[in-house]
């Protein structure tokens, strides 16, 4: 009667193994976010900067589109709290202390990250912080809003620009050889068309 015990309860712990191992698959599958790739950004109103329609392309190289929007727009203070979605990716983006006006937080369902200005009153230059990692995103040309770059060191690429000089309602984007969270890009976007529209 011993054998049988054993053979059972050997055959639990290789259900329960299995059982685990699919949970885990299940779960991280469930709540990893597929890359998304952000082909451009367009205001939904002609008069007005506060909501805007995103597009992109999924994994199944899929047409998506999403929303960058203000969170509460008849707030006074609406510009300091934003709301992008896009498929399964959400984020919150806001100012991160009320007397800092250029110091901003990311949140999302992947982390959160913060972004701030690299030299007091100047826009054209940024610094990105996540996970000890920091990168610098910044105008091509000095006092140009329109056109936005990040390069790094391994020929990585990505670029936010006005599709019509001096309109900032219609913006594209443009990466090579890219490999930077979700997040990470949502914030150089954010930063490209905030800080090119009037309020």
């Amino acid at each position: 009667m011993l054998k049988p015990k054993i053979s059972m309860i050997f055959l639990f712990k290789r259900k329960a193994v299995y059982f685990f191992s699919f949970l885990f698959f299940v779960f991280t599958t469930g709540f990893t976010q597929a890359q998304l790739d952000i082909t451009g950004i367009s205001t939904v109103w002609d008069d007005a900067f506060h909501e805007w329609h995103v597009y992109a392309f999924n994994q199944q190289d899929e047409e998506v589109q999403g929303t960058l929007r203000v969170k509460w727009q008849f707030r006074q203070d609406a510009w300091k709290e934003w709301v992008f979605e896009l498929e399964n990716y959400d984020a919150q983006i806001r100012q991160k202390y009320t007397n800092e006006l250029n110091h901003w937080e990311l949140r999302s369902n992947e982390g959160t990250i913060d972004f701030k200005l690299q030299w007091r009153n100047d826009v054209n230059q940024w610094q990105i912080n996540w996970n000890r990692e920091r990168i610098k995103w910044r105008t091509k040309f000095n006092n140009d809003l329109n056109d936005w770059i990040y390069k790094g060191e391994n020929e990585d690429l990505f670029s936010v620009y006005t599709i019509y000089r001096d309109d900032p309602r219609d913006w594209e984007v443009y990466y090579e050889n890219i490999d930077l969270p979700m997040d990470v890009q949502v914030a150089m976007i954010f930063i490209s068309i905030y800080y090119s529209t009037p309020k």
